[in-house]
């Protein structure tokens, strides 16, 4: 059995079903609650529910058995239909944007670009896990335990960027980003830019948007590289900012002059997940990998194709480094082949 199978919260049962939302870590019950949750929530959404044919276990929606596990499956059936057919609309309604207007077709372009991948994996993955619903409540029961085990991490993050946010922005003068971010040309000189740079920030909009990011990323890869986390998240950063200073030097860019930013750090920890999803399959759901590479193309590779290219290669080399760094993670998921039927 793998861990994520067993490691299952546990409690005592009242006269009501109880809902533990995970990440505040509040504990509720009632009919009416339990009812919202199944009616208006998706698979994402990280509530567990007990009920009285689980008495001291807390199961994902999807998960649970009898009515309610089925109202929930259907549920998640018809929300990945309502997506794909509404990304698919858009999708083409901002292809004919593109054609019709010069002047907006880049950002056009860009957001079908959006569209066709979001619609593709929609599609892809719809076809492969959510028909069958044995599949789609594996996928269901990791996510549960995710939901379960990466508070530690959302904690750590949330500290660190909220420490570094107040420092760059609060308490820091209008030079810091002049002394401490990755000049190319101070860089050669002053190597310790590489690591103040990828830890720091060009403006509160770019903060934010780490910001966000980090925390899907800390829920989907903290639980499963644990101490190996702000290593990871660390070197990965300094890596990919050497990376793209080498390769300035070779090729120097008339467009940037520098970097800043902790997505070099954050796109090495998907890949260091993704890594582990390839070495370890037995360990994952079903089709988890094709997730995780929806993820990195939408929220590392896109934007930065069309937008900005200093930034495309900063997550490029983090991933490669995350990759590297994968190869020295343990398989903290492993089969109990001793408990396996």
């Amino acid at each position: 059995m793998r861990v994520w199978e067993s490691e299952i919260r546990r409690t005592l049962i009242g006269e009501s079903p109880h809902l533990f939302y995970t990440i505040p870590n509040y504990l509720s019950s009632g009919e009416a609650r339990l009812e919202k949750v199944i009616n208006r929530g998706n698979i994402l959404n990280p509530v567990l529910v007990e009920t009285a044919e689980t008495p001291g276990v807390f199961f994902h929606p999807v998960n649970l058995p009898g009515e309610y596990g089925l109202r929930a499956y259907r549920k998640a059936l018809r929300d990945r239909l309502l997506v794909i057919k509404m990304v698919a609309f858009y999708t083409a309604v901002f292809v004919l944007i593109a054609l019709a207007f010069d002047s907006i077709s880049k950002t056009a372009l860009v957001m079908s670009g959006f569209g066709l991948v979001v619609t593709l994996y929609a599609y892809v993955d719809y076809r492969e896990v959510f028909l069958t619903r044995e599949l789609l409540a594996e996928r269901c029961c990791y996510y549960g335990w995710l939901f379960l085990a990466c508070r530690p991490y959302l904690a750590l993050f949330l500290l660190f960027y909220l420490s570094s946010g107040i420092l760059q922005f609060l308490l820091a003068g209008e030079n810091f980003l002049d002394r401490y971010g990755m000049s190319f040309e101070q860089s050669e000189t002053e190597w310790w830019r590489i690591l103040t740079g990828s830890l720091i920030h060009s403006g509160v909009a770019h903060w934010l948007s780490n910001l966000s990011l980090s925390i899907v990323i800390a829920a989907a890869c903290g639980p499963v590289l644990r101490a190996y986390v702000l290593p990871i998240f660390l070197l990965g950063g300094m890596v990919s900012f050497y990376l793209v200073l080498f390769f300035n030097g070779i090729y120097p860019s008339e467009e940037h002059v520098g970097l800043v930013g902790t997505s070099g750090g954050l796109a090495a920890l998907l890949g260091a997940q993704l890594v582990l999803i390839f070495r370890y399959r037995k360990s994952y759901p079903f089709r988890y990998g094709l997730t995780i590479l929806y993820f990195v193309l939408i929220s590392l590779i896109l934007g930065s194709l069309f937008m900005n290219s200093s930034s495309l290669g900063c997550h490029i080399f983090g991933l490669a480094a995350g990759v590297f760094l994968g190869f020295f993670v343990p398989d903290y998921l492993k089969v109990d082949e001793s408990t396996t039927p």
